[in-house]
């Protein structure tokens, strides 16, 4: 196999993708995202900047 060090980043970024996913689903979600432009978006959603 590839080691525990492989798995490890697997792991890791299995996390990572899964919090990316679960934090952009929300985003879109949210009412504000369509009252407000883009970037005000942004603004109140700061873990994306």
């Amino acid at each position: 196999g590839l080691g525990p060090k492989a798995r490890l980043w697997r792991v890791i970024l299995f996390v990572v993708t899964l919090s990316f996913l679960t934090t952009a689903y929300f985003w879109l979600v949210d009412p504000k995202t369509y009252q407000f432009g883009f970037v005000s978006s942004l603004q109140n959603h700061p873990q994306f900047v």
